[in-house]
């Protein structure tokens, strides 16, 4: 038991584990829980002409994408987009940033790119008997 207590190399670890507790600030956490999503959609089918001459075939491609992360237990930071492949544009693009802040709670969500845009803040309080209280802005642009 003496020999293990003993061990040069676990008191170097025991040292290095004592400063990192002592001073937090100065080593930075990477265990940031994440979460990446990829999808890729084909199709093909038939489609009838415009003349009614007969068939046409149509194929398309699409991927779909998002993901998260937590840049603390309290922020939470999301994106989704869906990138046409044939036309090679993004189509959709959101992000959403939402805050636990204790008693209340805050969530905005931007749609920049796209047929239908808007922006929305909402911040809100946890209580029911006070949901009467809360400040929701939303704001819907059209690009036709």
């Amino acid at each position: 038991m003496n020999e293990i207590l003993n061990d040069p190399n676990l008191i170097d670890q025991q040292n290095l584990l004592d400063y990192m507790r002592q001073n937090p600030a100065d080593f930075v956490d990477f265990n940031v829980p994440w979460t990446l999503n990829l999808g890729l959609s084909l199709s093909f089918y038939d489609r009838m002409k415009t003349d009614y001459s007969g068939f046409e075939k149509i194929f398309s491609s699409n991927l779909n994408f998002g993901g998260s992360f937590l840049l603390s237990p309290k922020w939470n930071f999301m994106v989704n987009g869906f990138f046409d492949l044939d036309t090679k544009k993004l189509q959709t693009f959101t992000m959403n940033i939402s805050r636990d802040m204790h008693c209340w709670q805050m969530a905005i969500s931007i749609t920049p790119v796209g047929l239908y845009r808007f922006f929305s803040i909402n911040i809100s309080p946890k209580s029911s008997m006070l949901q009467d209280l809360k400040i929701n802005r939303t704001r819907t642009f059209f690009n036709f």
